[in-house]
């Protein structure tokens, strides 16, 4: 294996590339969020299904749903009970099927939130980046190859694509509510 894509701690920074960080707050079907909009704002939560995600559980900076509802003064019944999902791509798919709420990051979600599959039902105020990153490790012997280098400027000019998407739709969202 020449490369090896991650997401973990950055402390490694020398020996890695820092692909980018995440954006992480909840996410809903178009129908849940247009669902949670008609209710009273401290009980948005009561009896939706909330979904988790334990891909991110080695990130401290990413808080699970008893947090984030504890932070934004909200009321949930036994907020840790739910579905636990250990990838994203499936916790996305049981959004997408209105299963309920996933706290998620927005960068591996962006083709959804573009298309308008998937919403973004609370402000964008209440998200939080990651402490960790999505990173690249090279072998050190294959790094001078010219697929490899090639591969390694391609993933270098995607992530900075996802970078950039990221702070425009964090920026464009502070913007509106200002």
């Amino acid at each position: 294996m020449d490369c090896e894509v991650r997401f973990a701690a950055v402390h490694e920074a020398s020996t890695v590339d820092v692909l980018f960080r995440d954006f992480v707050l909840p996410m809903a079907s178009p129908v849940i969020s247009k669902r949670l909009s008609a209710l009273p704002r401290r009980k948005q939560l009561e009896g939706f299904p909330l979904l988790h995600l334990d891909f991110y559980k080695d990130d401290a900076a990413v808080p699970d749903w008893a947090e984030w509802i504890h932070a934004r003064k909200l009321q949930r019944t036994e907020p840790n009970r739910g579905i636990r999902y250990q990838r994203i791509a499936t916790a996305l798919e049981a959004v997408l099927a209105d299963a309920g709420l996933a706290l998620c990051g927005m960068a591996l979600a962006a083709p959804l939130l573009d298309a308008g599959r998937l919403s973004l039902p609370f402000a964008m105020s209440t998200g939080k980046w990651t402490d960790h990153a999505f990173i690249a490790r090279f072998r050190a012997d294959s790094v001078a190859r010219p697929q490899v280098r090639r591969f390694r400027e391609w993933l270098d000019a995607e992530s900075a694509s996802t970078r950039e998407w990221l702070t425009r739709k964090a920026s464009a969202k502070r913007r509106a509510r200002r």
